[in-house]
């Protein structure tokens, strides 16, 4: 049975933050369509570039293990589509 309550189809236009690095989250984001840069922020303010994400890309997972804060920043290349499955409170 597929739980529709944690489950969410959305889309994002390019240049919308999809997820910040260090806040809290609780789910995982499918990429379906358009493409999101993958950006982290040093300890010493510079931030680095780490891959550009695809269809087929999925990010956010640590949202699932726990309280834990996003490790990375993922931004909107282009106009997204993603599929948001949320951890069953």
């Amino acid at each position: 049975m597929i739980r529709k309550d944690i489950i969410d189809l959305f889309r994002v236009p390019a240049g919308e933050t999809i997820v910040r690095q260090g806040d809290f989250g609780a789910s995982i984001y499918f990429l379906l369509h358009g493409s999101a840069v993958l950006r982290l922020r040093r300890f010493d303010g510079h931030e680095m570039v780490l891959g550009v994400l695809g269809p087929g890309t999925t990010f956010g997972e640590l949202g699932l293990a726990g309280d834990r804060p996003r490790a990375a920043t993922v931004t909107a290349n282009a106009d997204c589509e993603l599929l948001e499955v949320a951890r069953d409170a």
